[in-house]
């Protein structure tokens, strides 16, 4: 029923009621011409048998309102009978004036509404990704980007991000400001991908393994002992070579901007010593979400346990997995000496970790900001990886001291173990990838003989 049908069934009720005592056939004769009865039986059907005098037990039935009665019938008042045509005259021109005060009424909190919703709308498609977009800097508000890493507040990790975003800080005057946000805090590592992707968070520095999902330019830095030392994989990395893995991911909205690094990765575990590989077998190692971190291990015979950083620490407390691997800065900022006994300075993989920044934030940024941005990725990367250095010594010490018991192994012994690895990926990592990395190792060597 629409606003304006029932106002009209109300006035019929209110009209009934008025009616309810009155003679059927003189309220009929008084007011309407025969002509007019079809007329108001259409129009309030209701009238008819809400006021219709009941029938009573064993009597005739009563005559109805609008059947035809005696010219001597009308005895209605007239006090009643003027009241009575007032009412259904105010009903039939009423509802022209009732409609036309409503849409007055209904237009303007329309309009109003319809504003309310667009307003919105029109926000979200200037910044496409929703309201954690940053906006543009005014001279009162600076462009502020958000950063997230999934490491603890004194790791190289941390300590880089905040080098770098003071440096982008003072050469941009104060107009844009990048917060970091350690721990997971925003998520964990494939967290992270995806919210930049989606402009939900401007900034990452995270490790290779989940890159691999996307391009395998990252799969070949995962190969066992594909670099011999820390200072020739950086100069791969800063090279041609890993200038075009950084450019690889440009296609899912991430720019990559340098190498920060990890280190070189260890194995520790609260079992027994390993030194050779066959001492893996039979070990739980949690290892990071990548197949060829999975394959190299299953190589030795050890049980990879897949998980994301964030359970690890409980998950060694709770020895659902015996061991894991990492590098000594990791291992000693996150206090796995307090649930693991033995380290095996395997140095298995080497991490490096790239910075991106999102594709939603790059555009944002003048071309002489993004020169600054670039500028300052490099100068904080040299930083971190003497950080990365310093904390390997210091904490492999320090974690001696703490009761782990730390055990050098045979790398080559170990690298012969792992090797299958390389047959069994080289189609998907691409032979041309691997030869390509091989080969530069290579020329670097002879050019430092």
């Amino acid at each position: 029923m629409s606003r304006i049908e029932h106002i009209e069934h109300i006035e019929h009720i209110k009209l009934v009621e008025v009616l309810g005592n009155a003679r059927p056939g003189a309220f009929r004769r008084s007011l309407f011409l025969k002509g007019d009865q079809k007329f108001f039986a259409n129009k309030f059907p209701l009238l008819e048998s809400a006021s219709a005098p009941r029938r009573k037990k064993g009597g005739r039935e009563p005559r109805r309102i609008l059947r035809h009665t005696r010219q001597g019938d009308c005895q209605m008042p007239k006090l009643l009978l003027t009241l009575a045509m007032v009412l259904v005259l105010s009903l039939i021109f009423r509802p022209a004036q009732v409609e036309a005060q409503i849409e007055a009424q209904v237009e303007p909190q329309a309009e109003a509404q319809v504003e309310a919703e667009v307003e919105p709308q029109v926000e979200t498609q200037v910044a496409p990704m929703g309201t954690d977009s940053p906006s543009s800097p005014t001279a009162d508000a600076p462009l502020t980007f958000k950063a997230g890493h999934t490491l603890s507040p004194n790791h190289p990790y941390h300590l880089g991000m905040l080098r770098f975003a003071a440096l982008v800080e003072e050469r941009t005057g104060g107009q844009i400001v990048i917060e970091v946000f350690p721990d997971t805090e925003l998520g964990s590592e494939l967290d992270l991908i995806e919210s930049l992707q989606m402009g939900k968070v401007d900034m990452t520095v995270i490790s290779t393994a989940p890159l691999a999902a996307f391009s395998r330019e990252f799969m070949v830095y995962d190969l066992p002992f594909i670099f011999p030392d820390a200072k020739t994989a950086r100069l791969v990395l800063d090279g041609p070579i890993g200038q075009k893995s950084l450019e690889s991911v440009q296609n899912i909205s991430m720019i990559g901007l340098t190498f920060f690094e990890n280190g070189f990765r260890h194995v520790t575990n609260s079992v027994r010593p390993v030194v050779a590989p066959g001492d893996a077998k039979g070990l739980r190692i949690r290892t990071m979400e990548n197949r060829i971190h999975m394959a190299s291990f299953e190589a030795l015979g050890a049980v990879p346990t897949p998980m994301s950083f964030a359970e690890l620490y409980g998950a060694l407390k709770l020895s659902r997995t015996d061991g894991q691997e990492n590098p000594i800065p990791i291992i000693y900022t996150s206090k796995f000496f307090e649930v693991q006994k033995y380290c095996s300075l395997t140095g298995h993989f080497y991490s490096p970790t790239p910075m991106f920044i999102s594709l939603y934030a790059w555009e944002k940024l003048s071309d002489e900001q993004k020169l600054i941005f670039r500028q300052a990725a490099d100068e904080a990367k040299d930083y971190q990886r003497e950080l990365i250095d310093q904390q390997s010594a210091e904490y492999l010490a320090e974690l001696e001291n703490l009761g782990m018991e730390v055990t050098e192994v045979d790398k080559a012994v170990w690298l012969e173990a792992m090797e299958p690895v390389y047959k069994r990926f080289e189609l998907d990592i691409g032979p041309e990838v691997i030869e390509a990395v091989k080969n530069e190792i290579k020329n670097l060597a002879e050019a430092n003989q």
